[in-house]
């Protein structure tokens, strides 16, 4: 895996509608360090030589939990002001970068990583109709090896959340690793135990996820906007799938 070229088509084209070049930075230990760039009109950002055109630059941080651990540079030509739509994409794209970068410049980690959003990816084009919004919710000793009783977020698809980190003693989320077994919701803002990431969503499947002794480390939850949106068919498709799940 060109872990460069796969971080560039994931994330970086077709971003923005205008003309636009972004490169991708990640913490090193004294500054920060180029792993990807587009490659298009604006020129890729770190060329030498510029282009003649002027053009309006942005670095925008990435953060988790406090602490900068990358941050998306954005050129885009002067004349062009951003849009608030643009502005909510640029953001929406450094939070969910955030869990990418989250090992830092361990080529394993990221290389990992990435391998777990494109599984995402294709668990979402499974139920395209219906997955609003799909995640990987970590236990915290196999995510970073160190004691805790909370759910980390890993790589998702969908809206930006800010429940990053979840105690497993709470939500729905928490049930499923608690009690290892699916969780299937129908209508979520029934339930008491929901902890509302969007007022949109109507109904959850929660799918717990074992390592190769059987042993449950992390889960998949699936957001739908729609109300009964997981039958019995589609739970036991999305539970034979995640059979599949990349172990580190």
């Amino acid at each position: 895996m060109d872990i460069n070229v796969e971080i560039k088509n994931l994330f970086l084209l077709n971003v923005l509608d205008c003309d636009y070049a972004l490169a991708l930075y990640i913490q090193g230990a004294e500054s920060l360090e180029l792993l990807s760039s587009t490659n298009n009109s604006l020129g890729v950002l770190n060329f030498k030589k510029e282009k003649v055109e002027k053009k309006r630059e942005l670095m925008l941080p990435i953060e988790s939990f406090g602490k900068v651990i990358g941050a998306l540079q954005v050129k885009i030509p002067l004349k062009h002001e951003l849009t608030e739509r643009q502005s909510l994409i640029l953001s929406e794209l450094t939070q969910s970068l955030s869990p990418i970068l989250r090992g830092g410049t361990d080529s394993r980690e990221l290389t990992y990583n990435v391998e777990v959003y494109k599984w995402i990816l294709e668990a979402k084009n499974m139920i395209p109709k219906i997955a609003d919004w799909i995640g990987i919710y970590y236990k915290t000793e196999y995510l970073i090896e160190k004691k805790s009783e909370d759910l980390l977020l890993g790589p998702y698809i969908g809206e930006s959340t800010e429940h990053v980190k979840i105690p497993i003693s709470e939500g729905l989320c928490g049930l499923a690793l608690r009690e290892e077994r699916v969780v299937n919701i129908e209508d979520v803002h029934s339930d008491e135990r929901h902890i509302a990431c969007s007022l949109k969503t109507k109904s959850e499947l929660i799918i717990p996820l074992q390592n190769s002794y059987g042993d449950c480390i992390a889960e998949l939850d699936i957001d739908s906007n729609l109300q009964a949106a997981f039958s019995k068919e589609i739970e036991e498709k999305m539970k034979d799938y995640c059979l599949t799940f990349p172990l580190k």
